[in-house]
């Protein structure tokens, strides 16, 4: 049986630049950190206080709500904040993030591929609308594939792997020569894909070439690209966030 799954979701109206990608890929992660039962609260992991255009929270503001947290939702939550600003920092030619969860990266018990191949583009960034955003989850956590397959699962490690060039070099984020995801590990492609006439009459060859690319970045060797582990590990945990 194929441990790789794909859920297929549409981005409304233009392609994303490089930082729009980053933006949506926060969020996607913070959904998911939810669902899987790694942080108890979505409301506190939302960035309510986040500018709209930059995706960036106020010091000041973000310190303040933070003194109020528990020590061990407040030291989540400044992981993660580093992690994506390490992420937001990456370049266009990074277009794979794989999410992992389990005590080592290397044995995960789960794995979300999220795959922005064929939306982020180097043109000028089109701002997304809250309704764009309820729109790409709605498509995301309505799908019966994600439904299925995203369930909540025993505080654990979060691991975050880029697919970068081989040339890539960045202190935040180390070289991975010889990791390969474990086939047996159950992993879900997450596959943004552009609104357009073009995609919405994508076929299945079209769809399938995608996929194994996808799948060839996972489990074989790439001459061009090599994985890189980002510095901070998440640990989820249960309890009391305030």
């Amino acid at each position: 049986m194929d441990p790789t799954e794909v859920v297929r979701i549409p981005v409304p109206g233009m392609d994303l630049q490089t930082d729009c990608c980053h933006k949506l890929l926060a969020k996607i992660l913070r959904v998911i950190l939810y669902q899987t039962g790694q942080f108890p609260d979505l409301k506190t992991l939302q960035k309510t206080n986040a500018d709209p255009v930059t995706g960036l929270t106020d010091p000041a503001v973000d310190a303040c709500q933070k003194s109020h947290l528990s020590r061990k939702a407040a030291e989540f939550l400044s992981y993660l904040d580093s992690m994506e600003h390490d992420i937001s920092g990456l370049p266009p030619s990074v277009r794979y993030f794989l999410i992992l969860f389990g005590g080592f990266a290397n044995h995960p018990k789960t794995a979300f591929l999220v795959d922005f191949s064929t939306v982020m583009v180097k043109d000028e960034c089109v701002t997304k609308s809250d309704n764009d955003y309820r729109s790409i989850f709605e498509s995301m956590i309505q799908h019966p594939v994600y439904n299925r397959r995203v369930v909540e699962i025993k505080p654990t490690n979060i691991h975050i792997y880029v697919c970068a060039p081989s040339t890539f070099r960045s202190t935040r984020f180390r070289p991975k020569l010889d990791f390969r995801l474990p086939k047996h590990c159950p992993v879900l492609l997450l596959q943004l894909i552009s609104e357009s006439c073009h995609s919405l009459i994508l076929d299945e060859d079209e769809f399938e070439e995608h996929t194994v690319t996808a799948k060839q970045i996972l489990y074989e060797h790439q001459s061009d690209f090599v994985w890189h582990a980002a510095l901070n590990i998440l640990r989820g945990f249960k309890g009391d966030v305030y």
